[in-house]
């Protein structure tokens, strides 16, 4: 079993050469990985597919497409399942997914290179490039009967980057905010008929959850980011994503629509059906056509995107700004993104954060668009500082610095907060952390 994965790695390293351009590759070994012990984590998302093992005779997910990198090299790419079940169509290291809030990663990225160029502090408040969001107001007690009062404090951009302005989803949200959005006719869903601009309108006038940057609540904040992008730059958000974070990474499959001449690749979302078989699901935030192009460029949800795409974005983060002679970010941009900047270095649970996604939130803090861990209470086999995010599709991925050590693993079913797959977040975590073997 141990010379087959070895086999089967060098033909999958030796595609990942053609496909994933600016990234080198090792065997495990070189970088510290035990290729046995990693076996492991591709025959438990095989199990996931299959429904063998753990899974007790119900399988979770259609398949899908794993990576591992350790100190900047890619030393695992597989696939596995199928794209589309009822035509037969097999899961490749190419397979197009729609990768929902992992869009949020790119989104932070380029609010901030503008940051960088100092367009703004992340304190200044939203007003100042959204007029529209001057006056807002809040609900007096987050999940209580609507109550608004004006609120004392601005939304900034950093409340923004870490989902303390006050926003929510309204497509899962079950308090009278989250129904209030419902009422008002907000659609948050990449499939809104709405362009950025429309949305933002529509959201200057909601009620908070609470006031900016006494809570945590995920929510559309990121979309909100989407629009100052586009006002800053002048240009559109998908213009601006392939002029200064697609193009230069060479992420050639990435983007809001999928061209047709793509489509084939794409791999359909499903759902648990009545008979607990996988079917394809209901057309659920945003789950449609991938050729269609829509008017409302999401900057939290939006994105297309393919494994090989993704690692480049990781590799740049990991390696703290830059892949391949492109320079996204600065070094010490990348590790202030990366840092805890919940206030007063609180974890989400003590900011009243609750997620579906999470059992709990204690020692979970955020980041400028991504999840950062502070301590073991939060349950996750990694290095205090390790920093991931996720989208609602299944679409995982994690980043240890410490360890210097990325995992992804796409699939798509839909939720990932289901019961029956959430719990795939975490084996990511610990099947790629139990293969260090140094």
């Amino acid at each position: 079993a141990v010379l087959a994965f070895s086999v089967s790695s060098i033909i999958l390293l030796a595609r990942t050469m053609a496909s994933v351009a600016g990234l080198e590759s090792a065997k495990p070994e070189e970088v510290g990985i035990s290729s046995e012990r990693l076996q492991r984590f591709k025959e438990h998302f095989e199990a996931a597919t299959d429904g063998t093992g753990r899974f007790k005779g119900l399988p979770r997910i259609p398949g899908a497409v794993l990576a591992v990198m350790r100190k900047g090299k890619l030393c695992h790419l597989s696939a596995s399942g199928k794209r589309d079940i009822e035509k037969g169509l097999p899961m490749e290291p190419d397979t197009i997914f729609r990768i929902y809030s992992l869009t949020k990663l790119v989104t932070s990225v380029a609010v901030l290179q503008l940051y960088e160029r100092g367009f703004f502090q992340l304190d200044d408040p939203l007003h100042e490039i959204l007029p529209q969001f001057k006056d807002m107001y809040a609900n007096e007690t987050p999940n209580g009967v609507i109550q608004p009062y004006r609120a004392k404090t601005p939304i900034s951009i950093r409340h923004l980057l870490t989902h303390t302005s006050g926003f929510s989803y309204g497509s899962f949200d079950p308090s009278p905010v989250g129904q209030y959005y419902k009422e008002s006719g907000i659609d948050e869903s990449p499939s809104s008929a709405d362009t950025l601009e429309q949305f933002a309108d529509k959201m200057s006038n909601v009620v908070l959850k609470f006031e900016p940057g006494s809570g945590f609540n995920y929510g559309v904040s990121t979309d909100i980011l989407g629009r100052v992008v586009e006002v800053l730059s002048g240009k559109s958000l998908a213009d601006y994503f392939s002029e200064n974070i697609l193009g230069p990474l060479g992420m050639v499959d990435t983007g809001f629509f999928v061209e047709p001449s793509k489509a084939d690749r794409v791999c359909t979302m499903y759902e648990m059906g009545p008979d607990n078989k996988l079917q394809p699901s209901a057309p659920v935030f945003g789950a449609d056509t991938p050729t269609q192009q829509r008017p409302f460029q999401s900057g939290g949800a939006g994105l297309f995107s393919t494994v090989p795409d993704q690692l480049k974005l990781f590799a740049m983060l990991a390696n703290k700004g830059e892949l391949g002679g492109a320079r996204i970010l600065g070094t010490a941009t990348v590790e202030f993104m990366t840092r805890n900047h919940l206030p007063g270095g609180k974890d989400a649970a003590q900011m009243h954060g609750q997620m579906a996604d999470f059992a709990h939130m204690r020692g979970l803090g955020w980041g400028l668009g991504v999840a950062v861990v502070l301590s073991p209470e939060f349950g996750d086999f990694c290095s205090d500082g390790t920093y991931f995010w996720q989208g609602v599709g299944s679409t995982f991925y994690f980043h240890d610095p410490k360890k210097e050590l990325t995992g992804v693993a796409f699939s798509q079913f839909m939720p990932c907060v289901s019961p029956l797959v959430r719990g795939l977040r975490a084996d990511l975590r610990s099947l790629v952390q139990q293969a260090l073997v140094e």
